[in-house]
């Protein structure tokens, strides 16, 4: 396990846990160059190019959200019952978390034996090029 001074001390050695500095770097390096990206066996007509819609309260919701991830992979939900309201106040949040500079954000990295902190995508280890992503994941529930 890592400790905080092994992360602020030498980020390098979380490379796989870390995302990219993208405020630092001046090119892409390798570790992030993805070649032939646009290799996807799913092609969409240009008539029907929107994500679908899938409205939680429609009977079919199971097979729609089916549909939806063999032929997209992604979808947005409607009738969710969330309000705007808190949906705008975690993207503020969010915003102010991913615009803190790096050294901020490793305050609070995820350790290889944790589940909660910021890191790279979890799929990150099944492909041989790292993600240009950053998150900050959060498993539990408050009170």
């Amino acid at each position: 396990m890592y400790s905080m001074l092994d992360i602020l001390e030498n980020p390098q050695s979380l490379q796989h846990i870390l995302p990219i500095d993208f405020h630092s770097i001046q090119e892409v390096p390798n570790s992030h160059l993805w070649h032939n990206i646009n290799n996807s066996p799913i092609s969409h007509d240009e008539k029907n190019s929107n994500v679908p819609i899938i409205d939680l309260l429609a009977l079919n919701v199971v097979e729609l959200i089916g549909y939806a991830c063999k032929t997209w992979g992604i979808f947005q939900v409607v009738n969710h019952g969330v309000s705007l309201e808190l949906f705008d106040e975690v993207e503020s949040q969010a915003r102010r978390l991913f615009a803190l500079p790096t050294e901020q954000k490793v305050k609070v990295v995820r350790l290889t034996t944790g589940t909660t902190g910021y890191d790279t995508a979890r799929i990150t280890p099944f492909f041989s090029k790292l993600m240009w992503h950053e998150g900050f994941h959060h498993y539990g529930f408050t009170t």
